[in-house]
């Protein structure tokens, strides 16, 4: 019965592993939107077998990373503009609840951290640093994710920015925005946050999401002009 038990978390793990490592490719751009996944190539460059490389693409599947066509086989997702907008509809919605229940439930701490947050990111933006930039941006919502006290509300929002990340990677290669208006929008967050004000920090947390959507979609503009 050990022996048993222990193969198979042995298996799991390697599962994991290896969808994790296509995950990140997917990420980084190393395998190109709307790309084909061969089960037996994929297999063939992590040195695995091909059992867990299919079963790592059903789990990648679930995540809505890639997705199963007629004839083609498993694709990395593509979407146009429409889909684009559709994920930034649903992350509005979600970043608001996440702000809400962050003014509710933060302790005083976490919202100090906040501050903190932004403090380093102004740096990162005045020194024109673009991952330091990233960085904190990333760091600032992952802060308010924890605050939220709500695992399923964080694992929904981790996927749907995945999910944008990919697609804009296909739409439009302009950089991530990197303005003071960032900046602005996350203050005002935080302020409502910290006052536990939570209808002020719903509102704050949806208007920067339609802040980054307005970006996204002039650089979709400058991609369509003639």
């Amino acid at each position: 019965m050990t022996t048993s038990l222990s193969t198979l978390t042995e298996s799991i793990s390697l599962v994991n592993r290896v969808a994790e490592a296509i995950r990140g490719a997917i990420m980084s751009g190393e395998i190109a939107p709307g790309e084909r996944l061969s089960v037996p190539d994929l297999a063939r460059r992590l040195g695995v077998s091909r059992t867990p490389a299919r079963e790592a693409l059903l789990i990648l599947e679930r995540d809505g990373l890639v997705e199963s066509r007629p004839r083609l086989g498993v694709v990395v997702l593509s979407g146009n503009e429409q889909n684009l907008q559709q994920l930034f509809e649903l992350r509005e919605a979600l970043d608001g609840l996440t702000a809400r229940l962050a003014a509710r439930s933060m302790t005083s701490a976490e919202r100090g951290s906040l501050e903190s947050i932004i403090v380093y990111h102004e740096e990162a933006v005045a020194r024109q640093d673009i991952d330091g930039h990233i960085a904190q941006d990333i760091a600032f919502h992952a802060a308010l994710r924890e605050g939220s006290r709500n695992l399923y509300l964080s694992q929904s929002i981790t996927q749907i920015e995945r999910q944008i990340m990919v697609l804009m990677r296909k739409l439009s290669s302009a950089p991530r925005a990197m303005s003071d208006g960032v900046i602005r929008d996350h203050r005002l967050i935080a302020s409502a946050v910290e006052r536990g004000d939570e209808d002020a920090a719903e509102a704050a947390a949806r208007r920067h999401v339609r802040n980054v959507w307005a970006f996204y979609q002039t650089s979709l503009d400058h991609i369509r002009a003639p």
